[in-house]
C-alpha cells in the first residue's frame, strides 16, 4: 500500500536536474558569453546574458513536468533572456531520437565532401528499446522472446512452454515474469508480470496487443485468447517513460 507522492519524487530528482541545468549554463556561457560589466556576477569579469534563440528540451525525461519547471526557475534555471518564450516545441516522436539526429547532422556537415548520405528511422519511438527475456530459475534456459528494434504491433508474438512440477507432474505456475535487457547490458531486470487465478501448464502465447497497448498472455490453443491476462509492471514506479513501460 506504499504511495509515492510527486513532491517526493521531485525532491529525489531535483539535484540531477539542477546539475544538468548547470552544465547547460556553463556551455552557453563558454560558447556565447562575452566579458561585460553589466551581466550577472560581480566585478569586471562578469558575463552579459548571451543571445540564444531557441532552447530544446529533449529525451524521454522531458515528458516529466518537473524538468521544464526547474529549467524556468528564476533562481536555479537556465540563464537566458526571455527563456519562457524561447523554449521550442519538440514533437513527441523526436523526444527520443533528436540528440541522435543532431549528432548525425553534425557528422554530415563534417564529412559532406566525402559524399556521405544520412538517414534515420522515423519509427524508432514505436520500437522496443531493449530485449524482453524469459528467465528460468536455473538461468541456463533463458529465452529472448523479443529483441531490441522489433516494432510494437500485433505481430509481436511468441510461445512459452510452462512445465509442471517435475515430481508431482501437476501445474504449479501462477505467475510469468518477463525481464528486459538493455543494449550493452549482460544482466536483465524484472519488467513485466502476468498473474493467473489458477496454476497453468502447457504452451502459452505472449503477445503485444496493439489495441490496449500492453502485452498479454493466454493458452496457445484455439479459443485461448478469451482467457488472456494483461501484463502488469513488475514494480510500480512514480514515472515510467513510454518505451520503458511498453506503452507507446
Amino acid at each position: 500500500q506504499l504511495r509515492v507522492l510527486r513532491r517526493e519524487v521531485d525532491a529525489l530528482i531535483d539535484p540531477e536536474i539542477d546539475r544538468t541545468i548547470e552544465y547547460a549554463n556553463d556551455l552557453v556561457t563558454n560558447a556565447f558569453g562575452t566579458a561585460s560589466g553589466g551581466g550577472w556576477g560581480n566585478g569586471r569579469n562578469s558575463l552579459e546574458l548571451p543571445e540564444v534563440h531557441w532552447v530544446y528540451i529533449v529525451g524521454n525525461a522531458a515528458r516529466y513536468p518537473r524538468v521544464e519547471e526547474r529549467l524556468l526557475d528564476t533562481e536555479k534555471g537556465l540563464r537566458i533572456r526571455f527563456l519562457k518564450d524561447r523554449v521550442a516545441e519538440v514533437r513527441s516522436e523526436d523526444f527520443k531520437n533528436s540528440v541522435a539526429k543532431g549528432a548525425i547532422v553534425a557528422m554530415k556537415l563534417q564529412r559532406m565532401a566525402m559524399g556521405m548520405t544520412v538517414s534515420w528511422d522515423q519509427d524508432l519511438i514505436n520500437k522496443l528499446s531493449f530485449d524482453i527475456v524469459h528467465e528460468t530459475l536455473g538461468k541456463a534456459g533463458d529465452q529472448v522472446l523479443f529483441r531490441t528494434g522489433e516494432r510494437y504491433s500485433n505481430e509481436l508474438r511468441c510461445s512459452l512452454d510452462i512445465r509442471p512440477d517435475p515430481v508431482t507432474h501437476k501445474a504449479i505456475t501462477r505467475e510469468i515474469v518477463l525481464s528486459r535487457r538493455w543494449p550493452g547490458e549482460a544482466r536483465a531486470e524484472k519488467h513485466l508480470i502476468f498473474r493467473f487465478r489458477e496454476p497453468i501448464v502447457g504452451l502459452f502465447a505472449i503477445e503485444y496487443d496493439d489495441e490496449i497497448q500492453s502485452f498479454i498472455a493466454y493458452p496457445d490453443r484455439q479459443g485461448g485468447r478469451d482467457e488472456r491476462v494483461v501484463a502488469e509492471p513488475f514494480e510500480v514506479a512514480p514515472y515510467i517513460a513510454p518505451p520503458q513501460s511498453g506503452k507507446i
